[in-house]
Order: structure tokens, then sequence, then C-alpha cells
């Protein structure tokens, strides 16, 4: 099964695919109908997954122990899901809060409310020295991975909290969140202290392996880049992070969209002032989070919530507040509220989430007819839910077919645009056993593979002969008149029937017409069986003579992609007897043997039906198998049981298929009349009436 890394795999298409040229929604109802029957198990196997929830939203936000107003609180929280001033809103998915007491995190959890889900929290005296770390998340869209939690001493009685946590929907995509409230103040010795909690940060990100996703969120208390703590984040190396904003100093008024604290100018009820000139604040990120695939920043979305960029060194809500564009009094109203209820602002960063790729896979039907159009269709996808495109990873997909399927394509599948269909041709132009490979690869990494087989099949072949190309076919046969209903038997073959040849279908067999019917046939799919067709005649209703018809047969292959109809023609020649053939009775001038044969006196040339001929002083019917008596255009069939015949057929040395009669009844009525046995001409035998043996009647 396809399990690609980072989230970027199959999942189950529950709709598959809709409705074409309506747009997304349209396209994937009528691609429905067309791949339902053929849908391969590709798409279930090749992953397990919940629906995506959409992009991650992550706000880091010092609440000052709670000295500021609830109510002011409340609104910026509200607010930090409410945000649209980069594209798009969404819920937060993850508040990491800093200065958090161990008696205020259910007020916390009342101001978010049941939507959630609170993350480990530890105390370990850090209320004592400003406070506590904390979490919260929304379940619908990530969930912690308990047993990962850690906490590190950072050094003046505080601890930094690690969190992993796992995106719903997707298979081992994690984020891993660092909350950290640096030792504060200036000096070397705070400094100092500062570079030993980012150290201790870095080792522990150094265990978390290569390319994992990681925030190192918080109040760092760090004053400038050449900072040693800040410095020691962003160094060349193993556990390195990257400052989305660059490392260009924050410090002046050119910077002032930076900065994070203080949104009062001046302090009061426990909040410090000094208005908004330092960037205390920051989100960190490991390098697999800001190179814009899978689970990485979106170019843009890292703001300081309510900074305008225009309130350097005074109070955030001095004057008009432009935030939110076109929007002065929403902004106005926020920059109040954010005055309120902390002495920093939130950080906000939006993350696109890994693309899913959607793939339906309709391989061509196991078995098609030769020249028949078949392919292998695929239906593209990104299919990972998204309030905008561009909170989505690119998936940049290659579909290379193999073997006797061919065809290469390439597609950069974005979030919400419609479907892309594929079709790769399946080589028909031979009868054979196929194999094909689909192979899939997305952003480069490994290639996943899905085998495919079938055959090509040669057209079904009727044919009225089990050893030849026969569809053209006259069947004949006699029976005496007044004798009843009598049937007889035509079978049908499927000329050279093997694995690769496709089965015959008898579509319909034609009504020859009266005095002839057709009765059924024993079945209507032929493979290397025959089907016997069955007819009847009604001698006491039939007038004596030549009943001549046809009964074309309308026959096709199997209902398999490329089949084809066809038609085998099959005329039929009843003859119905009336008076005897002269001396045809046991003991009459023509002879009997006593075996309840009958024959004439003279030499007739007999055959199986469809078969080579013989002569004999007689004729036989074995079983439904007639031999004809063939003298002056007589069709004389008459009823022997087997055992008998056989018996009949020792005794006069009848070899299988010639029955070779050695009988002298011509010789010895030459000899007893002194004429001709064979032309009762003349007294004497002529030379010309002489069989090929030197007998009359001989072979």
């Amino acid at each position: 099964p396809l399990a690609l890394r980072q989230g970027r795999f199959l999942r189950p298409q529950v709709s598959r695919c809709t409705r074409l040229g309506l747009g997304r929604g349209g396209l994937r109802s009528r691609l429905e109908a067309v791949f339902l029957p053929h849908v391969s198990t590709l798409v279930c196997a090749l992953a397990i997954a919940a629906s995506a929830a959409g992009q991650v939203r992550v706000v880091s936000y010092n609440v000052a122990q709670h000295n500021g107003d609830p109510t002011a609180l409340a609104q910026v929280l509200a607010e930090a899901s409410a945000d649209d001033s980069r594209d798009f809103a969404i819920p937060v998915s993850v508040f990491v809060f800093q200065e958090v007491l161990e008696t205020q995190v259910a007020d916390l959890q009342k101001l978010l409310g049941p939507a959630y889900t609170m993350g480990t929290f530890t105390d370990q005296g850090d209320s004592s020295w400003g406070g506590a770390q904390a979490m919260f998340y929304d379940s619908t869209r990530v969930v912690e991975h308990t047993p990962s939690h850690d906490d590190l001493y950072t050094g003046a009685g505080r601890h930094t909290d690690r969190w992993r946590l796992d995106l719903v929907g997707y298979q081992d995509v994690n984020l891993w969140i660092y909350s950290a409230h640096l030792k504060a103040s200036t000096g070397s010795a705070n400094q100092e202290q500062r570079r030993v909690g980012a150290e201790r940060i870095r080792d522990d990100i150094i265990t978390l392996g290569e390319g994992a996703h990681v925030i190192v969120a918080g109040d760092m208390n760090i004053y400038t880049p050449s900072e040693p703590a800040y410095q020691w984040f962003i160094a060349d190396g193993a556990g390195q992070v990257i400052d989305p904003l660059g490392n260009a100093t924050w410090g002046s008024s050119a910077s002032a969209i930076k900065h994070t604290q203080s949104p009062r100018a001046t302090s009061g009820g426990g909040l410090v002032g000094g208005g908004m000139d330092d960037r205390f604040d920051f989100q960190f990120m490991s390098e697999s989070l800001v190179d814009m695939t899978g689970l990485s920043l979106i170019d843009g979305h890292y703001r300081a919530l309510c900074n305008d960029g225009a309130h350097y060194n005074i109070s955030i809500n001095d004057g008009d507040n432009t935030y939110f564009p076109g929007d002065v009094a929403r902004g106005n109203a926020l920059a109040d509220a954010m005055h309120e209820a902390s002495d920093h602002i939130p950080l906000i960063v939006d993350l696109q989430v890994p693309g899913i790729l959607g793939l339906s896979l309709a391989p061509p039907a196991p078995r098609v007819l030769i020249a028949a159009e078949a392919s292998a269709t695929l239906v593209l996808s990104n299919d990972a839910q998204a309030v905008d495109p561009i909170a989505v990873a690119v998936m940049d997909v290659l579909i290379e077919a193999g073997g006797e399927l061919t065809g290469t394509s390439q597609h950069m599948l974005m979030a919400m645009d419609p479907p892309v269909v594929e079709e790769f041709a399946l080589d028909t132009s031979v009868a054979q056993q196929w194999t094909a490979t689909i192979t899939t690869s997305v952003d480069d990494e490994d290639p996943q593979q899905q085998d495919l087989a079938g055959v090509v099949l040669a057209h079904a072949n009727a044919s009225f002969s089990p050893t030849e190309d026969l569809d053209w076919y006259t069947h004949e046969v006699a029976f005496d008149a007044g004798t009843g209903m009598q049937s007889f038997v035509v079978p049908l073959f499927n000329h050279d029937y093997n694995a690769l040849q496709s089965l015959l279908l008898i579509d319909a067999v034609a009504d020859p017409g009266a005095p002839i019917i057709f009765a059924g046939q024993s079945t209507d799919t032929v493979g290397p069986i025959p089907a016997l067709l069955m007819f009847q005649i009604d001698t006491d209703m039939a007038a004596v003579g030549m009943h001549a018809a046809q009964a074309p047969i309308d026959y096709s292959d199997e209902d398999v992609p490329g089949d084809l109809g066809n038609i085998a023609m099959l005329s039929l020649a009843v003859e119905i007897l009336g008076d005897a053939c002269p001396g045809d009775v046991a003991g009459g001038k023509g002879g009997g043997d006593g075996l309840g044969q009958r024959r004439c006196g003279r030499r007739h040339q007999w055959r199986w039906p469809g078969g080579g001929r013989g002569s004999a002083g007689g004729h036989f019917r074995v079983g439904s198998l007639p031999l004809r008596c063939r003298f002056a255009g007589l069709l004389r069939p008459y009823s022997l049981p087997i055992a008998t015949f056989m018996a009949y057929a020792q005794e006069r040395k009848i070899a299988r298929h010639t029955v070779a009669l050695e009988e002298r009844a011509d010789d010895e009525h030459a000899k007893r009349t002194g004429r001709c046995g064979l032309c009762r001409g003349g007294s004497r035998i002529h030379d010309a009436c002489l069989g090929q043996d030197g007998h009359h009647g001989g072979l």
C-alpha cells in the first residue's frame, strides 16, 4: 500500500468522482457512475484516513497572570479565531499561554469554552516565578500525544513545556510545540540565563530527529537579534530554528510591525506599560515548517494580532487602529480590548497542511476483446480540506504507466481545484495475458507501484464442425412419413476455443418455419463444449418430400469491451419419405440379415452426416445418427439398437467411420440368375458394374 511520508497518502474516496465539466462537485457525481463498477481496491488499500480538518492556526500569548480584564481577554481570544486580516479566518487550533498560575488554568478553560481541550499541565513551582505554561487545543484539528509531554528547566525558576500534537486526518504528521518564558531584564547575567534556556531547548529539539515540525513559542525577553539566546536558536546545525521575520534588528519605528509589548503606554493593575516598542514574543520554527512543503508556514501569515505597524512606542489604541483593512471600527474595538487584557499582544501563525492525494483508479476491464478501446483511468485531486487553496500544500504528482499500459503525466494539484482525469491506453492488438504497472510519485518521495493484470481475448468463432471453421452449413436428415414427431440435433462449436478466446453467446436462433420447429438449445454459452440445437418435425403432418429452411444463428462475444456480433448460417434439408425401396424387407428380394436391418437388393452409397462415403447393401441409424441410403436420390434412415449394430459390425468387419460390408449379395444374385445383380441387366456380369475389388457391391 502507498503510505506517503508527511501525510501525503491516498484517502478512501467516499463519493469517488462526480459530474464532468461542472467544477469540482459536478465532476465527482458523473465520474462516480462511470468508475464505480471498476474502481480498484487500490483506493482503500493505499491508506486509511479520516477527513482532514483543514489548516492549523497557532496562537502564543502571555496573559500576565490574569492581571488584565477577563472580559477584554475573552474578546481578544475570540478575535484570534475571527482574524481575517490575512486572507481568511479559521478557529485557532492551538493556544499556548505564558504566565499562567495553577489557580487560573480553570479560568482559561472557561474563557475558551468546551471546544478546547487542555493539554498536559505541570507547575513545578513556576507560579512563584511568574507562572507556568499552558496549552489548549481544538481536538477536531489536532490531538495531544500525552506520553511525549516534557518539562525542561530553562533557568530562573522557570520551565519550558513541550507537547506533541498529531494532525487529525493524517498519518504520522505531528507538530512539536515548546512554550517558554525566559529570564527577563537587561544585563549580561540575564542574557546568559536566556542563552542557557535556549541551549536546553535546542538540545531537546535535536532528540526529535531530523525533519521534525517544531515551534518554539513564548515570551523570550530577547531585546536584540545579537543576544546570545537569539543566536543560539538560529545558528546553523542540528536543532536550528528559524525566525520567520528574519534576523534584522527590530528596535526602531521601521520595525514597529514586529513589536508585541506593551500595548499600553502606562503601567497599572499589574500590567507593564511602555508602549509598543519591544519584540519579546516569538514563534521560532524548524526549517521543515518554513520550506513551503507539507505542514508549513503560509507566506505572510505570521503576525502580531492588532499590530498595524503605526503605534510605535505608544498604546495600541492611541488613535485609529487600521489592523483590519477597511474596518477601522473593528480595529479600534480590538485595540481597546488588547490594551486592557494583558501587557503583551498575541502572536498568530497560520500553517498550511499537507495535501491529501485523492486517487481513484479504474483499471481496464479484466477481459477485453482484440482491438477494443481499453485504458486505465485515474482521477486525481488534492482532497485536503481548506478555507483557501493557499492553506494546503500543492502536490507535485507524477504518474507513470508501464507494461502493456503506456503514458506518463505530471500535475501540480491544488486544494479546491476540480479533479484531474488521466487515461493510460492498453495495448489490445493481440490476444494475450497482459500485465501492467501504475507508479505514483508525490513531491519526489519514494514512488509507489500498483500492479495490474488481465487478458485480451480473440473473438468467438461459431462453427458447425469440431475440427474446421465451418459457419455456413446444410444439415440433411430424413424420416419416414407417419412416424410421429421426430427430433434431430445440430451441434454448434466455438471453433479453436481456448483461454485466450471469448465465450460464444447464442443470442437468437431464427425460426425455420413450418413444418420444421426449433425446439431449444442445450446452452446459450459456448466454450469448450458445443451447444446442441434441437429441431423437430411432425412426420404425420408434413408432406412427403424435401423440406428446406434456413435457421441463421445470431451470436456474439461475451459481454466485455470490444464485443462484436456475427451470424452463423444454418440450412436445414429434411426429407419425409413415402413408399419403401424395393426389396427393403427382411427376407425380401433384396434379402434381410435377421438383425432388424433393412436393405435394398441394390448397391447403395451411405455416409455419416457431413462425413465420408461408403458402400453397403443396406442402411442404418445408430442411435440418433443415421447412416444414409443414397439410391435414386432417396434418404432412407432406419433405426438399429447400438448393441446389435456393434455385433453386426464385428461380424461384417465394419471398421470405425467406414462400414465395409463384404457380403456378396450382388455376386450371389448373378450366380443364381445369370444376370448382373447390380444393374439387373443382361445375363452376365458387366465389367462396368464390378467394384474396385472385383466384386459386385464390393468397395
